[in-house]
């Protein structure tokens, strides 16, 4: 069992204080009267003790593992004003050492409540109310409640859709605790349903407590099962929640040649090292999320305006640094597997809308949204497509264009490589 440190407002010294001498009446406060008795001198002390203010506890209710409200309300308030209230509690019968929480507010009719919060699950409290006026405390009868055993934090399922070949990617939505913070989250997996081979592990480094992110798995196997689990931390330990699988893709064969000369200079030398670093970009994409083969030739062509590929992979770029970049590259690489240059993609986009049903799965996936529709015309589609490079506003966008070829790929393009399920 663990133990939590109980917070509580230094007021709660004083109100022990209060407490233990009111019950034992080892302090009050006194007022002496004279008065002349047959016109002989002195008189007779009247002694006005002070009276401390009627409290009443009420109930205790939504009682969790860790926490628990506590109602009560004031009868009276003895011979001064209220000027405070809350609650006493322990876990032992006798109050030696209690704990306080006072009231941040009370109502009209003198009902007040309290939260107690970091309390120990499956352990029996015994719990009071007080009020205190100017002159003394007064409190109530005793009640007491237990703390519910430990529950579950509360995992929302996502759909994994972001699966490669060697990389995956898991939305994981924590909706809620189980009564105590969350110091760690992330998740366990394995190639085996098998809960205890669920031995690797990654964290998500993000953020802590509740709520949604994502994580990417590295170095996976092509074409194989794994099994995943979410995990929360907190100071009970550590929390599971549902097991879900995915499947990699198989491996992909993506190949880029640069047809440059020897010792290029001037534009040319700058045309060269930036566009590598752009092409290797979108062909790590590619290969990392498709399981397409093909080979690109990237050719420096002054003549052509912006840049193109025909679907036997043969790119030219223009001398325009802005079509120098990732998104052109992968969009033109895209080009080469086949949509916008062959026949079958032609028959695949009606109306405007691609309708392909693993297309449409994805790009719904993607979204979110069960109503989405993947647009196309002749050459492109979109969203995703990556047709200008103010379309792109994360690196996810790269990732989302890949899934969606290969989306394409197995509705049926097979101009690199015909595709096989895993």
């Amino acid at each position: 069992m663990i133990t939590r440190k109980i917070l509580y407002r230094p007021y709660s010294i004083l109100v022990y204080i209060l407490f233990t001498t009111t019950l034992f009446g080892r302090c009050s406060k006194q007022k002496t009267m004279s008065s002349t008795n047959n016109g002989n001198e002195g008189g007779a002390s009247n002694v006005v003790s002070p009276v401390p203010p009627s409290v009443i506890i009420d109930s205790v209710y939504n009682i969790t593992s860790t926490g628990a409200y506590i109602a009560g309300h004031v009868s009276g308030k003895g011979s001064s004003n209220v000027v405070a209230r809350g609650v006493i509690f322990s876990k032992d019968s006798l109050f030696s050492q209690p704990d306080s929480v006072e009231a941040s507010s009370a109502y009209g009719d003198g009902r007040f409540i309290c939260q107690l919060t970091g309390l120990d699950f499956e352990e029996t409290y015994y719990v009071k109310v007080y009020a205190t006026n100017f002159e003394t405390t007064g409190v109530s009868s005793r009640l007491s409640f237990t703390a519910l055993t430990l529950q579950n934090a509360t995992y929302n399922k996502k759909p994994i859709f972001i699966v490669g070949n060697t990389t995956a990617s898991l939305d994981i939505q924590i909706v809620a605790d189980r009564g105590i913070d969350i110091s760690e989250r992330g998740m366990v997996y394995g190639t085996s349903s098998d809960i205890s081979s669920m031995t690797h592990k990654v964290t998500d480094k993000s953020g802590i407590g509740i709520g949604t992110f994502r994580l990417t798995l590295n170095d996976l196997t092509p074409a194989t099962w794994y099994y995943v689990r979410p995990y929360t931390v907190d100071k009970a330990g550590i929390n599971y929640g549902y097991v879900d699988s995915f499947k990699t893709i198989r491996p992909s064969d993506i190949q880029v040649v640069y047809n440059k000369p020897d010792n290029p200079t001037g534009d040319e030398a700058t045309f060269w090292k930036q566009i590598k670093i752009a092409a290797d970009s979108a062909a790590w994409y590619l290969s990392h999320y498709t399981s397409a083969t093909k080979t690109y030739t990237i050719n420096y062509s002054p003549g052509t305006p912006t840049a193109d590929d025909n679907n036997e992979g043969w790119i030219r770029v223009g001398t325009s640094s802005s079509y120098w970049t990732i998104a052109t590259m992968e969009h033109e690489m895209n080009h080469g597997i086949g949509n916008g240059t062959t026949s079958w993609w032609t028959t695949m986009i009606q109306n405007g809308i691609y309708t392909g049903k693993n297309g449409q799965e994805m790009i719904r996936l993607i979204t979110g949204d069960s109503t989405a529709v993947l647009n196309g015309d002749s050459q492109h589609f979109w969203p995703y497509g990556l047709n200008q490079n103010s379309e792109v506003t994360s690196s996810w966008d790269y990732v989302y264009s890949a899934l969606i070829v290969e989306s394409f790929r197995k509705d049926g393009l097979s101009n690199a490589g015909t595709y096989e399920a895993p």
